[in-house]
């Protein structure tokens, strides 16, 4: 999940007391805020300025007030997550991956889209999507066929602001989720140990030709009735029929509710390593996603292929 904005922070630079007195007549007025500026009144000429950022500085709270977004992680009242609530979305991630129901909840409360919303339009729902990472293997795109190397260990996770570290979720690899004002991004990061340690694909009589190396995800739906579509330039496919996904390529996927109101999405991505002789990694190679439903539930195969 890679779509994170720069945004420039509106601050004051305040001096020392005895160089000068800080400057108490620039003043923000909190009911000016926007979701991208703050704006200061300066008695001393009688002038406004706004401070508009590239990207999100505020959010839309319930009480209808603009808010500073908080992108630090904090743990919550049960102590068993750790979460952000004072943003665009809401995410809470569990303080020991691999033990519940679901590792990772990401949630809109409320689109942006809303505040532009056609006043005769039901309010837009709020959507959420769960997910846990379950194990990590080859996938044969030819003979439709995953081979699990490693289940998920338990891993208790490092947080440093808006950043959660799970390590050794897998020998060889961590985990990491970023938070920013706008998004949250899933890092999977391959050590050059687990690289090496890979097994050879011919071991379970598949062909480095056709085999994916990819990470295993299952994931919940609310609510389950959303669209869901692969982004293809101007066009828009299906790959959610009914309760069932049906999906495998490296297009961004949309998430709507029935008026088209984007919630959120999965961009294009990618995958960075250095090229070696024992994958065959290029420097910059696109994600694939194979996404499918089995037995009532819904599963998400990410990786890149294995060559040479």
């Amino acid at each position: 999940m890679k779509n994170l904005l720069t945004f420039l922070a509106a601050f004051l630079i305040m001096k020392p007391a005895f160089a000068q007195r800080p400057d108490s007549t620039l003043v923000e007025l909190p009911d000016q805020r926007t979701f991208f500026s703050k704006t200061y009144y300066n008695a001393k000429d009688n002038t406004y300025t706004a401070r508009i950022s590239a990207g999100y500085q505020h959010y839309l709270a319930g009480d209808g007030k603009f808010k500073d977004i908080d992108t630090n992680l904090r743990l919550d009242k049960s102590g068993a997550y750790y979460i952000i609530d004072n943003g665009l979305y809401n995410v809470a991630f569990a303080g020991s991956l691999g033990q519940g129901a679901y590792d990772v909840a990401y949630e809109v409360p409320k689109p942006v889209q809303q505040k532009f919303r056609d006043p005769s339009k039901p309010p837009a729902p709020v959507t959420r999507i769960r997910w846990k990472v379950l194990s990590y293997g080859y996938f044969d795109r030819q003979k439709n066929l995953y081979q699990i190397i490693q289940n998920a260990n338990a891993a208790t996770p490092a947080v440093s602001g808006n950043t959660i570290d799970y390590p050794e979720i897998f020998s060889g690899i961590d985990v990491r989720y970023i938070c920013g004002n706008v998004s949250v991004k899933e890092e999977i990061v391959l050590s050059q140990l687990g690289r090496d340690n890979l097994p050879d694909p011919a071991r379970y009589g598949l062909s480095r030709t056709n085999a994916y190396f990819v990470v295993a995800m299952e994931f919940l739906l609310t609510p389950n009735n959303l669209n869901v579509f692969a982004r293809r330039q101007t066009a828009k496919i299906p790959i959610k029929q009914g309760s069932n996904f049906a999906f495998d390529g490296d297009d961004r996927i949309d998430f709507e509710d029935a008026d088209s109101t984007l919630h959120f999405f999965f961009p294009k991505d990618y995958a960075h390593a250095a090229s070696d002789s024992v994958t065959g990694f290029s420097n910059r190679v696109s994600l694939r996603r194979y996404i499918y439903s089995q037995g009532g539930k819904h599963y998400m195969l990410v990786g890149v292929p294995i060559v040479g």
